[in-house]
């Protein structure tokens, strides 16, 4: 069952409960050098998580009831995306992650 306003899913085949606490959105900046030679300029930005970061598409052999999401596509298709544990473990490293970008540097593109 996926409670939303819990943030959390429960599988209901063992009960165990899967905490989503961390995909919720959260603010951060980065220091952006917008022209060559000029110093960084704090961007700050939004980050907002997908529930595509602890899901996936459905199989033939997935259940009903291990379906958390039912997403409305172009020309009238739905696809129905169950819990998937895998990416739920890797999800858990994303705000830190995303967090940690403010301290990487990356490059103007066509600067190899």
């Amino acid at each position: 069952m996926y409670d939303k306003k819990k943030w959390q899913w429960i599988c209901p085949d063992t009960g165990n409960i899967y905490n989503l606490k961390h995909t919720q959105e959260f603010e951060t900046s980065y220091g952006v050098k917008l022209e060559k030679g000029e110093p960084a300029k704090d961007i700050a930005c939004r980050v907002i998580f997908s529930n595509h970061c602890f899901t996936r598409l459905r199989n033939p052999e997935d259940l009903d009831s291990h379906v958390m999401v039912r997403e409305s596509k172009r020309g009238g298709n739905v696809e129905e995306r169950v819990f998937c544990p895998v990416r739920w473990d890797f999800s858990q490293q994303l705000p830190e992650i995303i967090r940690d970008l403010t301290y990487r540097n990356c490059l103007i593109g066509g600067s190899r």
